[in-house]
């Protein structure tokens, strides 16, 4: 069995060194935006070259568990209890919860599945992927919750999939193992920790074994649903 490259995952080694040079605040905040997602991708491959096949999108899905390190942040002070009328309001007044316009690294591990359909639906390329995106993420307080942009590179590796003669080796389904791009997110995160984002991942490695003016590149768009696991390991404030 090919051994993966593990210089490929050096990103996320570098992430879990970081924690460790957090203190110990820092530290249970990042444990409490531990999210766990799944979801439903929208999978195609787009090839490029002389003899360039038009794919078709293939539905897949993926788990991700994801962080968040926050390097900027302005508090917006909580309203409700006190102003220039009434400014000491007892505490049975309702309050609204702090928010916080912020900037964060949001790194992740994922188990994504990308591939297509072959034109005519005579076979599926499955491409199994350990992903690991690094996504520098805004956080803007709206409604319930706040409303989320990031954007970042991502690093994949090739775990497995499945094609008529295998799917990774020049000799067999033509994929190489790895896979780098470009991840786009937009989403909202409700207060109580539930989370749901789109994201899009734009393939920039060249993925297949080919003659030298052919090449082929992955595309995925998802449709995440998640959760903050790490708030229940973390003491309400």
């Amino acid at each position: 069995m090919k051994q993966f490259p593990l210089s490929k995952f050096i990103p996320f080694a570098i992430f879990i060194l970081s924690l460790s040079s957090c203190d110990i605040e820092q530290e249970s905040e990042t444990l409490k935006n531990t999210t766990f997602q799944a979801s439903v991708d929208k999978a195609n491959l787009r090839e490029n070259g002389s003899s360039k096949i038009t794919y078709n999108s293939k539905t897949r899905e993926n788990m991700i568990f994801t962080t968040e390190i926050t390097f900027y942040g302005v508090t917006i002070p909580k309203t409700g209890y006190q102003n220039d009328a009434y400014p000491y309001q007892p505490d049975s007044v309702a309050r609204t919860p702090e928010k916080q316009l912020s900037l964060g690294i949001r790194p992740g591990i994922e188990y994504i599945g990308k591939g297509a359909k072959f034109p005519g639906g005579n076979f599926n390329i499955d491409l199994n992927y350990l992903e690991i995106p690094i996504d520098v993420v805004a956080h803007v307080p709206a409604g319930p919750g706040d409303a989320h942009f990031g954007l970042g590179p991502y690093f994949a590796q090739g775990i497995g999939g499945g094609g008529p003669n295998g799917v990774y080796g020049q000799d067999a389904g033509g994929f190489k193992r790895f896979d780098a791009g470009l991840n786009l997110l937009l989403g909202y995160r409700f207060d109580n920790g539930i989370a749901i984002d789109l994201g899009y991942d734009l393939g920039l490695a060249n993925v297949e074994y080919a003659n030298e003016d052919v090449s082929g590149h992955t595309r995925t768009f998802s449709l995440n649903f998640g959760y903050q696991i790490g708030r229940l390991f973390t003491k309400k404030k």
